[in-house]
């Protein structure tokens, strides 16, 4: 069974599982951002 993963590029440059995170590798480009939620909760309380 094959995983897809997801680099954050908010910051923290974490990998997650696309699936875990509510994604589908048709909903993402590769050059899309995507921003996990701890890097978008620090960057909205940073504010």
């Amino acid at each position: 069974r094959e995983v897809d993963w997801v680099q954050c590029d908010g910051g923290c440059d974490g990998w997650f599982h696309m699936h875990c995170v509510g994604l589908d590798r048709a909903e993402l480009a590769e050059e899309d951002d995507y921003i996990c939620t701890n890097c978008k909760d620090a960057d909205q309380s940073a504010t």
